[in-house]
């Protein structure tokens, strides 16, 4: 793209002043700094991820994140976005850089889970397609009901995974499992009056073997 091109969208359509000069000395390197709303509007004007311009993914060169800690390209993308931790500061605990890691991959379980169900909920024809949708929905609402209860996120769920998910799990509960939230996700275990014995139906009813 021509650099007026790109500065004329940021000032006409995105509503964010940047004139060419200033393009023209960024890319020539003439400029010190830039600031988030310009990468944020660059970014958008050509099409591309935010981060894309901070960092190249295809480069094989380690870059510097801060303070002269050098990272591969994708290390320093995972602690931009905030899935990876990077210890630099000596006896600095990081913890809330762990927390946002705990929250991006929750959140992350609910995203890929809902896309799932929603890939098999039009595969009619896929004998597991009802299989992998209970357990996407039950993957949902395991990653939300963390969230809600350890982090005090509530993220939004479709109301018919959130439903379904929810049946589910209260289906394992009715059979004996019990389930432990916990930063890490959700634990499933044997509720203590149930341990030692396995439960099957059949036309007799319901038998301890």
């Amino acid at each position: 793209m021509r650099v007026q091109s790109v500065a004329d969208i940021c000032t006409h359509e995105l509503g964010y002043k940047l004139n060419r000069t200033s393009l023209n000395n960024l890319e020539a390197g003439l400029r010190k700094s830039v600031n988030v709303a310009e990468i944020a509007a660059i970014a958008t004007a050509i099409g591309a991820a935010p981060l894309s311009l901070l960092m190249d993914l295809s480069s094989a060169d380690e870059v510097e994140i801060v303070g002269g800690t050098k990272k591969s390209a994708w290390e320093a993308w995972q602690w931009w976005a905030g899935e990876h931790t990077v210890d630099i500061i000596d006896g600095q605990d990081n913890e809330q850089a762990k927390r946002t890691g705990e929250i991006v991959g929750l959140m992350r379980t609910i995203d890929e889970s809902v896309r799932s169900y929603r890939k098999f909920s039009d595969q009619d024809g896929f004998a597991g397609a009802g299989e992998r949708m209970r357990a996407n929905s039950m993957n949902a609402v395991f990653a939300a009901r963390t969230l809600e209860a350890v982090h005090g996120v509530e993220p939004r769920i479709p109301a018919e995974i959130r439903q379904e998910g929810e049946r589910h799990i209260d289906g394992l509960r009715d059979i004996g499992l019990t389930i432990t939230q916990n930063a890490g996700g959700m634990t499933v275990g044997i509720a203590d009056d149930f341990k030692g014995h396995v439960y099957v139906e059949d036309q007799e009813g319901e038998e301890d073997v």
